[in-house]
């Protein structure tokens, strides 16, 4: 049991002491908004679509390409969504209903994602990451724009 306790704190512990070392930093001053807005435009439109069109480049294909994975994935996204949703209808103004819905069933895949599975299987990780993220943006999108679609004026 302290073995598999283990195993799993090294995995996820330099995931998050750097997640807690940004909130340290932030709490201290040595970085500020300014630095945050620029960092993640940084990270969201130039180095994450890079390490994703790697990784799936230098996929094997015949290894990373998980079909039940995938489906999973899929079938949890659209469970997600929809539990989102149904909350959204239950307990949300119409108004707030689909920027609800939106935000509630959207997963951290990305950034939180990606860095536990390099973290955890390393170039064969980010190679199923990135197929599965490419899966996922499709999913995400398509889902958002339907649900704002649904309830905007």
């Amino acid at each position: 049991m302290l073995a598999i306790f283990l195993g799993i704190l090294t995995i996820t512990a330099p995931v998050f002491a750097m997640l807690f070392l940004g909130v340290a930093l932030k709490r201290v001053g040595w970085i500020n908004d300014s630095f945050i807005h620029t960092a993640s435009a940084l990270v969201f439109n130039v180095t994450m679509p890079a390490l994703l069109f790697l990784g799936i480049l230098h996929a094997d294909l015949h290894a990373a390409l998980q079909p039940k994975v995938l489906a999973y994935f899929s079938v949890a996204t659209l469970a997600g969504f929809a539990g989102a949703w149904g909350w959204a209808i239950w307990r949300c103004p119409k108004v707030d209903r689909g920027i609800y819905t939106q935000g509630a069933f959207r997963g951290n895949n990305g950034v939180i994602g990606l860095a536990l599975a390099a973290s955890m299987y390393g170039a064969y990780g980010i190679s199923l990451g990135a197929i599965l993220a490419a899966l996922v943006i499709l999913f995400y999108n398509t889902l958002s724009t339907i649900v704002l679609a649904v309830y905007s004026r």
